[in-house]
């Protein structure tokens, strides 16, 4: 009866990706700009399903622009600072956005954290990446784009606000200046990461183990399903450990990732904050191993033992929301007070 299930269920898939074609050519803008297949089949797609070639750049307005672009779109504004923001897994710069949304029968507002912070006087800088490639291959592309902007605006303070995956490209570019013969980025103001699965995500952990078990399986049909849930994005099976090193990816075995350190001192000396959520009330142990429902506890305060702790005034450097998940912390009263102490209200120029 499983057998038959799952066959049914793969000749379905099979039926389904022959008509990918068309319903992506219908779809295009949409699907590109929200990232959600490209994040799923990844840079390993490459040649069949053209929107998983698409390379990092800046954004204003929905659409694609050169870092001179944005730099001009900066002097009109008249602000001061920059804020640039690296968004999380099958998400593009929306997420910073504000948003309305219905519950029951009524229109409330889902306050963006750009949108907000904008009115304080913080230009937003926004980026769209693939989210199928490694974490390290953004983290350089990443870091290309900062450099360009950095000689466009040597005077100009940048701060930058990450959120889950996109903290560990920050990380991973920060690494790679760390290492490069330029150095590190000079002028960066506070750097904030928010929901960062530093040590990895356990859901994704299990979905790796899941997959390979279901590939070894001796019936035909789950064995296929195994190989399609395995067939995973590159920058997922990095985000399950939280990799931000290519020589991770390439030297280490996918089975001996697990209990290794992934901290190099990337964010020493920087002026570093992080907040997350935590699934669980306060002085709930059966729960709070869980996080914030996507990332365990343990990877949410890594950096916290690594660098924070290591920094003046560490308790007013980390926010915990007690009752948030991975999504909703982004919209907590408690992070947009605590992002007022961090960006205080300035003068336009």
């Amino acid at each position: 009866m499983i057998a038959k299930f799952l066959e049914d269920s793969l000749n379905f898939f099979n039926e389904g990706m022959k008509h990918v074609k068309h319903f992506t050519k219908m779809t295009e803008e949409t699907i590109t700009q929200n990232r959600v297949l490209s994040s799923v089949v990844g840079a390993t797609m490459d040649g069949k399903m053209f929107f998983t070639t698409m390379n990092m750049s800046w954004r204003i307005n929905g659409s694609d622009v050169t870092t001179k672009e944005l730099v001009e779109d900066f002097k009109k504004s008249n602000d001061k600072d920059i804020i640039l923001y690296i968004q999380g897994l099958f998400t593009d710069e929306s997420l910073w956005k504000n948003k309305r949304i219905k519950v029951k029968e009524r229109n409330l507002l889902s306050r963006g954290v750009a949108d907000y912070l904008e009115g304080r006087g913080y230009y937003p800088a926004y980026v769209r990446y693939n989210h199928g490639l490694h974490i390290s291959d953004n983290g350089e592309k990443l870091l290309r784009l900062v450099r360009e902007l950095r000689k466009e605006l040597p005077d100009v303070k940048i701060h930058i606000i990450a959120y889950s995956l996109g903290s560990l490209i920050t990380r991973s570019m920060f690494y790679q200046a760390k290492n490069s013969n330029e150095g590190m980025i000079e002028n960066l103001g506070k750097i904030v990461c928010v929901a960062s699965p530093d040590k990895g995500s356990y859901l994704e952990k299990f979905g790796f183990w899941i997959g390979f078990l279901m590939e070894k399986a001796p019936i035909t049909a789950v064995s296929v399903i195994g190989r399609v849930g395995n067939f995973r994005s590159d920058a997922i099976k990095d985000l399950s450990h939280g990799i931000i090193r290519k020589e991770d990816w390439t030297l280490v075995s996918p089975f001996f990732r697990g209990g290794r350190e992934y901290y190099f001192g990337e964010l020493d000396g920087q002026d570093f904050y992080q907040a997350y959520g935590v699934f669980a009330l306060p002085h709930d142990p059966k729960l709070s191993w869980m996080g914030d429902g996507i990332v365990e506890i343990h990877s949410l305060r890594y950096l916290s033992t690594k660098t924070i702790y290591k920094n003046e005034n560490p308790e007013n450097r980390i926010l915990e929301v007690h009752g948030a998940n991975h999504f909703t912390v982004l919209s907590s009263g408690k992070l947009f007070k605590w992002m007022d102490g961090l960006f205080p209200r300035i003068q336009k120029l």
